[in-house]
């Protein structure tokens, strides 16, 4: 069945600006997205087989933090393996309007391993081991 990629990625300059794509295999998008270095930005990536949307993983990324959600039926959040991280300070992330919020301190990752879950989501649309998800 033809899989189908659509990749956007919100940037704040300082306003939000958005770029989307589709790809239509698992190795131009995730050359596409590649790893972001954008201080914030918000990442979506929705899976498509034949006509049906098998799901989204969202990414919100703030400096070197990111927290990670899939979407299916419902969301699930991701939260590291290891336990919390412990972060001395609060931690703004914008949302794709460029609203800002502090999430619950359980769901911030680091960003690197935020971003290989996401590419490894691409390849299979699987939950990634890496993390645990809700």
């Amino acid at each position: 069945m033809l899989r189908k990629y659509r990749m956007t990625i919100t940037r704040f300059n300082p306003e939000p600006t958005t770029v989307t794509e589709t790809f239509s295999s698992c190795d131009a998008a995730s050359a596409w997205l590649g790893t972001p270095t954008d201080i914030e930005c918000c990442i979506e990536s929705t899976a498509w087989l034949g006509r049906s949307c098998i799901g989204d993983f969202y990414l919100w990324c703030s400096g070197g933090y990111a927290i990670a959600q899939i979407g299916e039926h419902r969301e699930h959040n991701a939260t590291n393996l290891d336990g919390a991280l412990l972060v001395d300070h609060p931690v703004l992330f914008r949302d794709e309007d460029g609203s800002t919020y502090t999430p619950a301190p359980e769901l911030i990752l680091p960003r690197e391993l935020a971003m290989r879950a996401m590419h490894e989501w691409l390849v299979d649309f699987e939950h990634p081991s890496i993390l645990r998800w809700s």
